[in-house]
């Protein structure tokens, strides 16, 4: 999702749209996210879930097209896009771990925990991970000096 994303902002970003037109598609673009999570809400098992993807796809690289033009540079949007790996790899583990300790809660009742732990674990992956490859390149450094 996130190198489609990429695609369809670098596309967008060749193209000059009036200004019009970029508040209007941004809207747009905003309103459909907001629809596929409530969406995703009210209809937790659903077999949409590739179509909502691709929908999701499309507004998030509109929305950066039209309100970050640096993007490449930006600092903020480089880390979540490595921490965004960090997240698709780690958030199954946390959704098969939930329902095992906390076995009397529903899944709207659970979603909001899902989140948090996703993110939390996630992150905290991520940095392990930064932790580990420096001190492997550190073990690497002396031993080929």
């Amino acid at each position: 999702m996130g190198v489609n994303s990429y695609k369809i902002y670098k596309a967008f970003y060749q193209l000059n749209f009036k200004k019009r037109f970029k508040k209007l598609i941004n809207v747009l673009s905003i309103a459909s996210i907001l629809a596929v999570v409530i969406y995703c809400y009210k209809f937790a098992f659903t077999y949409a879930d590739y179509f909502l993807i691709l929908v999701m796809t499309f507004a998030i690289g509109i929305i950066f097209e039209i309100n970050l033009p640096k993007l490449d540079s930006n600092r903020c949007v480089s880390f979540l896009g490595k921490w965004s790996t960090y997240i698709y790899f780690s958030h199954w583990t946390v959704r098969l771990v939930l329902p095992i300790i906390f076995k009397e809660k529903t899944y709207e009742e659970l979603l909001p925990i899902y989140v948090f732990a996703s993110l939390a674990y996630s992150l905290l992956i991520y940095f392990v991970s930064i932790l580990l490859n420096n001190m492997f390149r550190h073990i690497k450094k002396k031993v080929i000096i």
